[in-house]
């Protein structure tokens, strides 16, 4: 068990998930460091969510809210919390024991840093296991470092979009310093931690300490935004990355970045649009790639938004 003076607060959300919370809950208890506060947010759960929590005592802060949503629960753990580090897990994903004990230590080398990110893994029932970095080709950037520094982490978050709420150890300040989670991208809950790479450095390792589990009956059950409509997930992506390029400490580099990633994905909405046969969203999202980026590929995509999309089946 490691001495860490820095207080973590781990922030659970959770509704009607009785059956799931505890595997939450003890994978943070069983963690090798003993100064963690775990906040479990009970968003408006309608099920014995109460009840079965009541079995961990203190050694849990329970707190019951009238249902918000994911980003009102996350926030309020964020403002009931008393941590000096920040740390998210939702309430059907597990942690690895070692995870916040690896991040603190590596933290401690690098005490300039604002966030310490992981790999995740993907573990679905219905589906073979697979981890973020692979999925976004992130795995390419170590050549064989055990962790990166990341002295601006924006530009390469924007590229691979390998960050993930549930494996990220966030300094208060620099959470505090972004206003929350925001309730405009509620299909996109990364889009934190675009803003949170405006604060300062990052320490990134490519191993998954953070588990997230996915059962079959929880994806059917998933909201047309990301598993039926993914083109309104991609927007929500595209509009997280928009409000960046106001921001003024963006350099000119980083605005490149963003400006072709922006085309890139406005690129794939069009196509997505298409695929639902969606041609007025399709036009307008193929005019803002051909706005951001005049190439060969937007145009020949622009013109087929002209012709009857099932016809180019």
């Amino acid at each position: 068990m490691t001495n860490n003076a820095a207080l973590v607060s781990v922030i659970i959300p959770t509704y009607n998930r009785a059956e799931l919370v505890c595997n939450a809950i003890d994978s943070v208890i069983q963690q090798q460091v003993d100064n963690v506060e775990i906040v479990v947010v009970d968003d408006g759960s309608t099920d014995n969510t109460e009840q079965t929590l009541a079995k961990y005592g203190d050694s849990i802060r329970y707190i019951y809210q009238e249902n918000t949503g994911l980003v009102g629960a996350r926030n309020t753990g964020i403002r009931q919390s008393s941590g000096d580090w920040i740390s998210f897990l939702d309430s059907d994903d597990v942690w690895l024991p070692n995870k916040l004990k690896v991040q603190l230590e590596e933290l401690e080398r690098s005490p300039d840093a604002v966030a310490h990110l992981t790999n995740v893994k993907l573990q679905r029932s219905f589906a073979n296991d697979e981890d973020i970095f692979s999925l976004r080709n992130m795995l390419s950037q170590f050549k064989g470092e055990e962790s990166l520094y990341l002295e601006r982490p924006l530009a390469l978050n924007a590229v691979y979009n390998f960050s993930r709420v549930q494996s990220a150890l966030v300094k208060r300040s620099a959470i505090t310093a972004t206003s929350l989670f925001s309730t405009a991208y509620p299909y996109f809950e990364e889009e934190i931690m675009h803003r949170i790479s405006l604060e300062g450095p990052w320490l990134v390792s490519p191993i998954p300490y953070a588990i997230e589990i996915r059962h079959e009956e929880a994806f059917e059950a998933m909201g047309d935004a990301s598993r039926r409509k993914p083109y309104i997930a991609h927007r929500s992506y595209m509009d997280s990355l928009l409000s960046l390029l106001s921001d003024q400490r963006v350099n000119d580099t980083e605005q490149k970045i963003l400006v072709k990633q922006l085309s890139r994905y406005a690129y794939l909405t069009a196509r997505l649009y298409m695929k639902a046969d969606i041609m007025d969203k399709a036009k307008q999202a193929i005019n803002d790639a051909r706005a951001w980026e005049f190439n060969l590929k937007n145009q020949m995509l622009y013109l087929a938004t002209f012709i009857p999309f099932r016809f180019l089946r």
